[in-house]
């Protein structure tokens, strides 16, 4: 019920709510009044995030801080949720299961840590990644540096790194390669070619994860330079290897805090 006092009305009239501020009428909704309610889809959509993509973008993310170090941009964070989140609802059934093929994730491709520096603009060459049933070829050709990588105008040596991340969402686990360094001077005039081979696993994501960081030498020690202003980090790509993993092959692996159902 409303009042009129004369000069302000005061009260409730249905879903409006008039109160006085300063000798003025304000209008509003009434609390807890017009909620939009959730449709069969969106409650499925939100259901999906909290269970399985904040928590498998969180993963990601922690898991190659061994080569970002925490030196990201301020929207990697919603960047990394928005591309699992397209993913996981782009797989997902009518009933609510998730299918993935070895393209599922390739969104997850050329995804860069930090938009302030991104690795594209500085190393300039990319390495020829091939995946097999049988496992996975990583090579990078021989290249000649002042024409490839770019330095900052203070360092003048690079450490390249190469990390491979697997996840296994049906059993929950993931695991890590232990990160490939190539070191890099600036005045060096080629970097020799270089090759790596590595395991694949059936029903298994695996990303490439390729980071650069720059060193400034004086006289007593070399120092890393890399900051929020200057640390090129990026997935280079992303493969999902079908079949059935199995317990057995990933048991001794680390546990995540995502694990699909059985039926999904």
């Amino acid at each position: 019920m409303a009042i009129y006092d004369g000069k302000n009305i005061k009260g409730t009239i249905g879903n409006l709510a008039f109160r006085n501020v300063d000798g003025v009428t304000i209008v509003q909704s009434k609390p807890g009044k017009n909620k939009i309610k959730q449709t069969i889809a969106t409650k499925k959509s939100a259901s999906l995030f909290g269970r399985v993509t904040s928590p498998f973008a969180r993963q990601i993310r922690q898991v190659s801080k061994i080569l970002h170090a925490g030196f990201y941009d301020g929207g990697m964070v919603n960047r990394m949720n928005a591309a699992i989140s397209v993913i996981m609802n782009q797989h997902v059934d009518w009933n609510g299961c998730l299918q993935f093929n070895a393209e599922s994730f390739n969104r997850l491709a050329g995804f860069e840590f930090n938009l302030n520096t991104p690795i594209k603009d500085y190393l300039l060459i990319s390495p020829s990644i091939l995946f097999e049933p049988t496992g996975i070829t990583i090579n990078f050709k021989e290249f000649k540096i002042y024409k490839n990588l770019k330095f900052p105008l203070d360092a003048d040596h690079c450490e390249l790194h190469l990390m491979l991340a697997y996840f296994c969402l049906t059993e929950g686990k993931w695991q890590l390669t232990t990160p490939e360094k190539i070191d890099i001077h600036k005045h060096q005039n080629i970097s020799e070619a270089k090759s790596y081979n590595y395991q694949i696993y059936e029903d298994t994501l695996c990303l490439v994860i390729i980071g650069l960081t720059y060193f400034r030498t004086t006289s007593r020690q070399t120092i890393p330079i890399n900051d929020k202003k200057l640390n090129p980090v990026a997935i280079i790509d992303a493969h999902f290897q079908i079949g059935l993993a199995g317990l057995e092959k990933v048991k001794f692996w680390n546990n995540m805090s995502v694990k699909l159902k059985k039926e999904d």
